[in-house]
């Protein structure tokens, strides 16, 4: 596996935010998951190809 970053962008609403993705033409690669004591995240790529994690703390 090649080495890589990620970007972690923190929202209130994983879910509605990932919907406006899609509105705008981006895609939900992974949809949202909750990670017990951790919170809820979603893998988004934006229409030019850009790879980023949208979070929720808590």
């Amino acid at each position: 596996m090649q080495p890589t970053w990620g970007t972690f962008i923190t929202v209130d609403d994983v879910a509605g935010t990932a919907a406006k993705v899609t509105e705008l033409g981006g895609k939900v690669l992974m949809p949202a998951m909750t990670v017990p004591d951790i919170g809820t995240f979603a893998l988004i790529q934006d229409p030019q190809g850009a790879m980023f994690a949208i979070v929720h703390y808590g």
